[in-house]
């Protein structure tokens, strides 16, 4: 068979087009198996980032300071203030630190902080996150 006949076969569109649909076929197999693999993949990352979001929320519960640690801070930082103060000749008055005494604990799980009324206003004494507090006054 020549070159023209062969082109002026009848089987040569079919040829070439049943040669294109498994060309295609296979394509199509190799991608949807990367796809899966792909989505093997994702699922996979999003677990390990679900476990990992869980346990930072886990920690953050754990050491979360309590009213105990807060109220440790309040004393600490009130020595260091009435030491200062006493120092430079100021006075304190007692009701400032009985006020600093009744203080109210809030927490979200994952940080807390204290609030008491001084002056009639009602003031932020401490913060606190990971076992860490800190005085705001």
């Amino acid at each position: 068979m020549n070159n023209d006949d062969f082109i002026n076969s009848e089987n040569v569109g079919t040829d070439f087009a049943s040669n294109k649909i498994d060309e295609d076929l296979h394509n199509s197999d190799t991608n949807s198996l990367k796809t899966d693999e792909e989505e093997e993949e994702s699922t996979g990352c999003f677990f390990i980032k679900a476990i990992l979001v869980i346990l930072a929320i886990i920690v953050l519960v754990c050491f979360n300071p309590s009213k105990k640690d807060h109220r440790v801070e309040i004393q600490k930082t009130m020595e260091e203030v009435i030491q200062s103060r006493t120092r430079n000749g100021h006075s304190i008055k007692f009701g400032q630190i009985r006020d600093f005494e009744e203080f109210d604990y809030h927490s979200l799980y994952v940080c807390s902080w204290t609030t008491a009324r001084i002056d009639g206003r009602k003031k932020l004494l401490t913060i606190g996150i990971l076992g860490w507090t800190h005085a705001m006054f």
